[in-house]
């Protein structure tokens, strides 16, 4: 068998779809009725990825996802029948690594899937360094160094940075830029991306509405500075 993925799913329905989809997409099963069995399966080992409802039986989905993420970095896709904006933009803000609305399509779950996982194989990208101040991304673990302070940041937060430390001063679009994260160039995850560069500023940078180091380029995307000496004003 493939990958191991942990279903996390009370409904039995679903969840037979579930098992079935992956079976067919090459991948290992284990599953998981409640969020405190779902916590213990995840600590016992073995698992590569998560498809997580939000809807659980014993304690919110959020709250299962806040306690995976705080221990791990694999990937963890909700699978959710509430398919509002801020139903998704609070699952990514948690440290989803993408989100999947009710009802789906399996050939399209098995390729998000399979995305994330290439993802979490990726390395990151070389830390950047400032002329005036040092911006250092840990490789591993989602946390940055900003003028010798430690900063935490959500999976989402280290995987954007990463992306860009890997171009470091280029561009790198919009498009570019949501797919390596979410896996497709879905419009609705430019909104998140917008968020997601909003609370990355308010960590980093001592002013984030004039940025020194996480550059917007209009009409293009987003850059990260290596060099701060440069007028902030000439790329914010």
């Amino acid at each position: 068998m493939g990958n191991r993925v942990l279903i996390v799913e009370d409904e039995p329905t679903l969840l037979h779809v579930l098992e079935a989809t992956l079976e067919y997409g090459g991948f290992e099963s284990v599953v998981a009725r409640t969020g405190r069995a779902a916590a213990e399966l995840f600590d016992s080992g073995g698992i590569d990825a998560v498809l997580l409802d939000m809807g659980l039986p014993d304690m919110s989905g959020g709250e299962l996802l806040q306690q995976l993420r705080q221990r791990s970095n694999l990937p963890i896709i909700v699978v959710s029948g509430h398919d509002t904006e801020s139903d998704r933009i609070a699952a990514l803000d948690l440290g989803a690594d993408d989100f999947v609305p009710k009802p789906f399509l399996p050939g399209e779950l098995l390729a998000r899937i399979r995305a994330a996982l290439r993802r979490s194989e990726v390395p990151a990208g070389t830390a950047p360094t400032a002329d005036n101040g040092t911006l250092s991304i840990d490789p591993v673990q989602p946390l940055i160094t900003v003028g010798g302070e430690v900063v935490y940041l959500t999976t989402h937060e280290h995987k954007l940075l990463t992306i860009l430390a890997a171009r470091m001063d280029r561009a790198v679009t919009v498009d570019e830029i949501v797919t390596e994260i979410w896996g497709s160039a879905d419009p609705l995850h430019q909104g998140n991306l917008r968020v997601l560069i909003h609370k990355l500023r308010e960590k980093m940078e001592a002013t984030p509405k004039a940025p020194r180091f996480l550059l917007t380029v209009h009409g293009i995307g987003y850059r990260l500075r290596a060099h701060t000496k440069e007028s902030a004003s000439a790329a914010a």
